[in-house]
């Protein structure tokens, strides 16, 4: 399936280049993002019940169990966004990949449990907008 894209564009700031993924590039990279995705997500999950032990029984302790599962989240979606795909969702571990559709961004849109890229959205769109990538108009 040959989408297009250009490799790289300019960054949301402009001053940084970003990788804009093809569907077929997505996909191969689904192997090692979904590990990562998948941290993310138990982690996340772990941070607030350790958020909300931590509101019914504020402890040092509870504090710095708390602080710990944040700092792995954060170096978890440090690692994502080495790949270049943006983590949009903790909790259902939905991810983004930014792509180019012509001349306009778009994103690639997947979630752990789907397997593989199949779904897209503009960029300025919510999950809501993911449209299934038969349907990618150029």
């Amino acid at each position: 399936m040959n989408r297009n894209v250009s490799t790289l564009t300019r960054g949301r700031d402009m001053d940084e280049l970003r990788h804009m993924f093809t569907v077929e590039e997505a996909n191969r990279s689904l192997v090692y993002i979904e590990r990562i995705v998948h941290d993310i997500v138990v982690t996340y999950e772990r941070a607030v019940t350790l958020r909300e032990r931590l509101d019914r029984t504020p402890t040092p302790e509870n504090e710095e169990r708390y602080e710990r599962a944040m700092e792995t989240l954060a170096d978890f979606v440090e690692e994502l966004g080495k790949t270049g795909a943006d983590i949009r969702d903790f909790g259902t571990g939905l991810v983004d990949f930014p792509a180019r559709l012509d001349d306009r961004e778009v994103c690639l849109s997947w979630r752990i449990g789907e397997p593989e890229v199949m779904y897209w959205h503009a960029v300025d769109e919510t999950i809501g907008g993911r449209r299934e990538i038969e349907q990618m108009e150029y």
